[in-house]
């Protein structure tokens, strides 16, 4: 019996391959403060904890998410799509942080 099969086409933003990064031509990041994550989120979603000297993600992005509560990197060159429905604790002051 033959199987029927559909392609399924989703858009994600593309850059070009020549383009450079904002990172990699030595500008500074433009920086994004984490939203404070309230008790009924930080029950309903992954909670990851930072590590203490180091951002917990890198990416290939143009945008750093700093803490809510202390100004310190938690994710380093991030795009606005990467990271969705998490809540990240700070490793510095503890604040529990959320991307807006």
């Amino acid at each position: 019996m033959p199987v029927e099969v559909r392609i399924v086409w989703t858009y994600w933003p593309l850059r070009l391959i020549s383009e450079p990064r904002l990172w990699q031509q030595g500008i500074k990041m433009p920086q994004i403060k984490m939203s404070l994550a309230s008790p009924r989120i930080i029950k309903t979603r992954p909670v990851i904890a930072s590590p203490p000297d180091e951002p917990l993600v890198r990416g290939h992005g143009d945008i750093d998410y700093i803490c809510a509560g202390c100004d310190r990197v938690i994710a380093e060159n991030i795009e606005l799509w990467e990271i969705k429905n998490l809540v990240f604790e700070c490793s510095a002051c503890g604040t529990d942080n959320q991307i807006p």
